[in-house]
C-alpha cells in the first residue's frame, strides 16, 4: 500500500487501492487483518477507493477456459463490478495477472 502513495494524483483524480486476494478466508484472524488493511489505508494513507477480488487465481483460469461453468462469476473491474465471462479476454487476462495477497 505504501507503494500507493509514491505517485499523488492530480487534483481532479483520487487515489485507488485496487488489490486481489487468494484464498481469503473470513475467519476470526482474517478478519481483524482485512480490516486493519481497509483501516491503515483509509485513514493512515489517506487512500480514497478501495476494491478488491477475493477470487482463487486458478478459478479465474479455469473460468477463462471453460465459461460455461461459472455464469455467475463476478469481479470487480476499475470502479465497476462485471460478470468475469462477460468481459473481453484482455481484460480477464489482466485481472489474472494483477498482484496476489494471502492472510496467513
Amino acid at each position: 500500500m505504501e507503494a500507493s502513495k509514491k505517485f499523488p494524483p492530480a487534483p481532479e483524480e483520487s487515489d485507488l487501492l485496487y488489490d486481489k486476494f487468494s484464498d481469503l478466508q473470513f475467519k476470526r484472524e482474517g478478519l481483524k487483518k482485512f480490516a486493519n488493511l481497509i483501516r491503515t489505508a483509509l485513514n493512515d494513507l489517506g487512500i480514497a477507493h478501495i476494491q478488491f477480488n477475493c477470487i482463487n487465481k486458478s478459478v479465474l483460469i479455469d473460468a477463462q477456459k471453460h465459461p460455461e461453468n461459472y455464469p455467475t462469476l463476478m469481479v470487480r473491474v476499475a470502479g465497476y463490478s462485471a460478470y468475469f465471462t462477460d468481459i473481453g479476454k484482455d481484460i480477464q487476462d489482466d485481472i489474472i495477472s494483477r498482484s496476489e495477497h494471502r492472510f496467513n
